[in-house]
């Protein structure tokens, strides 16, 4: 993904936002009209599926970027599974 499509998305990610924080301001107000009521509801389902979106990309990114050699993974996996064993035997 280049810069641009990241600022693009960030900047519709803010617009929502902005929003989303004016709508529930109005619900709690009780002050909101039935069709932004209808906006909000959309608006939310709207945010979510961007944020799936931003943890998947994130994901994907991290599983690339080699952080932490495959080996060593495994080795710290294992030694947490021992832990979590241990912990079980004393509880």
């Amino acid at each position: 993904m280049n810069n641009e499509s990241v600022s693009v998305k960030s900047l519709i990610f803010h617009a929502h936002v902005q929003k989303l924080k004016e709508l529930l301001s109005k619900q709690l107000d009780k002050t909101i009209t039935e069709s932004e009521f209808k906006e909000l509801v959309k608006l939310t389902d709207e945010c979510i599926k961007m944020m799936e979106n931003v943890f998947e990309e994130t994901n994907n990114f991290l599983l690339g970027s080699n952080l932490i050699k495959e080996e060593e993974a495994k080795e710290l996996s294992e030694m947490l599974e021992k832990v979590k064993k241990r912990r079980r035997k004393y509880n």
